[in-house]
């Protein structure tokens, strides 16, 4: 056994173990976080299945539209960070 083996084994072997001690804390933080929430927030509904996702051509025409803004405002380069929204 190799010592990237080894770790990976060890690694393994330890998430397994705590994992639903893990699972178990998180599920408790998100309780408790929910319940700090103000009461408009807490009756929120998700619109997670209201989303969909945009199609190959919609996104090849976003990025040509960026570009030609870029051009107009004579940008070198864009920055987008990951998340939900880009506000």
């Amino acid at each position: 056994m190799n010592r990237r083996t080894f770790v990976w084994t060890s690694v393994a072997a330890a998430a397994a173990a705590g994992a639903p001690t893990l699972f178990a804390r998180r599920a408790e933080g998100a309780q408790e976080r929910d319940a700090a929430l103000p009461p408009s927030i807490r009756a929120l509904s998700s619109m997670q299945s209201q989303a969909r996702p945009i199609t190959a051509n919609e996104r090849r025409g976003r990025i040509e539209r960026a570009r030609r803004m870029m051009a107009e405002h004579k940008m070198d380069a864009l920055m987008l960070c990951s998340g939900s929204s880009l506000v």
